[in-house]
This record gives structure tokens, C-alpha cells and sequence, in this order.
């Protein structure tokens, strides 16, 4: 296994990027400390959520599934998968939450590229949150507020919240995206 490979090599520089704390991104974000105390479980913490999406490409639901290892799996309706990963604990705009990086997934179906694009999930706090995008532009994080609102279907401590309300599709390789509306 090649250690710096080229999409290893971004998900390593994501990493940094995101434990410093978003380094020249304007959002208002700080990195949580680390503590030899374990946070209070994972009580409010979400596992899986879904959001309706209304842009090309393929306009429908994206439904986000954490896995036991921290990684974040985006399904599309025609059952392509992008993959998130290197999860940092932070605050935006003084709500806890993960930032995760995309590491994995065809940058011609998302159109973003590996390691430059992160996205914030907020921790649930019984109020319906946007999720917060970053994209890198010339080397810097772009925050970008979308007017996206997650529908938090299960917390990491297994409670249920929602019934995703669409058939999951299964995994496909090299399917191609629905772009009509």
C-alpha cells in the first residue's frame, strides 16, 4: 500500500487542515479540545441524516450514513457513493459538531474534488440545522452557509428519530447521475 498516494496525500492535508482549525476560513470555527475525559458518549451526536437536494448533478435526496470507524458515506438516489472522512471535533458559530473531508468518490459525477470540499455536521440539539459546506478556493476554505436542513433520521447512541422515507438504492459503480428534474 503506496502511503502518499495522490487521494491519501489529500486526505492527509484535509486532516491538517481541519485540526488547525479551518486555517484561513471565515468561519467562525474552533477546533475542540481534546480531552483525556471521553465526551458524554455520543448522546447528541448523529449517525445518519438525510437532506432533499435541488442542483445538478442528480437532484433528489442525499442520504449520509457514518459508519463505526468515522466514515461518512453520501448516497445519491441512483446509488452512486461519495466517501467523507477525517472527522475533527469543532464549533461553528458556537454549535458543536464534525467536519469531515470528501476523499473518495468520481469528482466528474459530485463536481468536487477529492480534498477540497468539507462539510460541517452539526451535533442535535432538537433544532433543525443547516449543514455548513467549505470548498477550497486558492488554497483557502471557503465557507459556504447552504439553505440545505438536515432531517436527522438516528443519534450515535442508536436512537431513532425519522424513517428515511425513500428506498435506499443499491451500490453501483460507474452508474451515471440523473440530472432532470
Amino acid at each position: 500500500m503506496i502511503l502518499f498516494s495522490k487521494n491519501n496525500f489529500r486526505l492527509i492535508a484535509g486532516w491538517l487542515l481541519v485540526s488547525l482549525g479551518l486555517a484561513g476560513c471565515d468561519f467562525q470555527s474552533t477546533r475542540i479540545s481534546d480531552s483525556s475525559a471521553p465526551e458524554r458518549e455520543d448522546a447528541n451526536r448523529i449517525n445518519r441524516f438525510w437532506f432533499e437536494y435541488k442542483w445538478k448533478p442528480e437532484p433528489g435526496f442525499r442520504l449520509w450514513e457514518r459508519d463505526g470507524d468515522g466514515i461518512w458515506t453520501e448516497i445519491y438516489p441512483s446509488g452512486f457513493r461519495s466517501t467523507f472522512g477525517g472527522s475533527e471535533r469543532m464549533k461553528v458559530r458556537g454549535i458543536s459538531g464534525d467536519f469531515v473531508v470528501k476523499y473518495k468518490g468520481d469528482e466528474g459525477v459530485t463536481g468536487t474534488e477529492n480534498g477540497d470540499f468539507g462539510v460541517f455536521i452539526p451535533d442535535f440539539d432538537g433544532e433543525r440545522r443547516p449543514i455548513y459546506f467549505v470548498h477550497k478556493q486558492n488554497g483557502r476554505w471557503v465557507p459556504e452557509k447552504s439553505e440545505l436542513f438536515m432531517n436527522v433520521l438516528e443519534l450515535r447512541d442508536g436512537t431513532e428519530l425519522l424513517t428515511f422515507p425513500y428506498d435506499v438504492p443499491p451500490r453501483r459503480e460507474g452508474v451515471e447521475v440523473n440530472d432532470d428534474f
